[in-house]
């Protein structure tokens, strides 16, 4: 059996913001259309077509280790007595 050997590289926040010249924090600001947060037109077309040429894509599982939070929600729900099982 031959195993794959081929391996897949995540864009990262890093990437898109040394290709656009410009630092993490700006880049990060901009892809998430930070309130507030001004630059020039030219320096957010960058880091867009920066993004985009790069194929980055939000990693939402470090973003809720980042944050804290998932946006998840847990529900419940107790089995039906027709179902064989007793009281709950």
């Amino acid at each position: 059996m031959q195993r794959n050997t081929t391996t897949t590289t995540t864009t990262t926040l890093q990437d898109v913001a040394r290709e656009a010249g410009v630092s993490k924090t700006t880049a990060a600001s901009i892809l998430r259309n930070q309130a507030g947060f001004h630059v020039s037109q030219m320096t957010l077309q960058r880091v867009q077509e920066a993004a985009v040429r790069l194929g980055y894509r939000r990693n939402a599982l470090a973003v809720a280790l980042s944050s804290g939070r998932t946006h998840t929600v847990e529900s419940f729900a107790a089995p039906e007595p027709e179902h064989g099982f007793g009281p709950v």
